[in-house]
């Protein structure tokens, strides 16, 4: 445009810098209406109603977009969609992974291990990491198929990651 400008082409400048002008406007409102619309159907996809514990036995029905990290959530018998990455703390778990992983095998989850069992003096507590525990994590977006609960506990899980810092999002 700096050439034609000065080659004193004045009027098909000022036309290609106007088209561009509304070209990139256009671009990026296309953009930002396709990203409003993503984000509202990842939304309405994991509006769930969970039950999460308010207490040693008290529970309360909520639904998945209240979730924070920190909740301990009621793992139903007949298996869910998991609305945020939680780690197992009772039961075991047949979970669907074939939308993270490709395979098409279900795959058990087990319970976190209580590091103070089988201990004679009081033990650190060992930190969370998903890589090192994700046989024991149920990621967000994955599906229980199958609960198993022992000793009559039933099958809880800890919240560990809710929303955009999830696996899946």
């Amino acid at each position: 445009m700096v050439l034609w400008s000065l080659d004193n082409y004045y009027y098909y400048a000022s036309a290609i810098l106007f088209m561009s002008l509304v070209s990139i406007c256009c671009s990026l409102d296309t953009i930002r209406k396709q990203y409003i619309l993503l984000h509202d159907m990842v939304a309405a996809h994991n509006v769930l109603r969970v039950t999460v514990y308010r207490g040693r036995y008290e529970t309360e029905e909520i639904f998945s977009t209240e979730l924070v990290p920190g909740d301990v959530v009621l793992v139903p018998p007949g298996g869910m969609s998991v609305p945020c990455d939680a780690v197992l703390l009772s039961g075991t778990a047949i979970a669907n992974e074939s939308m993270l992983t490709g395979e098409s095998v279900p795959v058990t989850k087990t319970p976190l291990p209580d590091p103070a069992q089988g201990a004679t003096g009081p033990l650190p507590d060992p930190p969370y990491d998903p890589e090192e525990h994700k046989r024991h994590t149920l990621f967000c977006g994955t599906s229980i198929i199958q609960t198993r609960w022992y000793s009559g506990q039933p099958v809880r899980a800890l919240v560990v990651r809710t929303g955009i810092g999830s696996r899946l999002l």
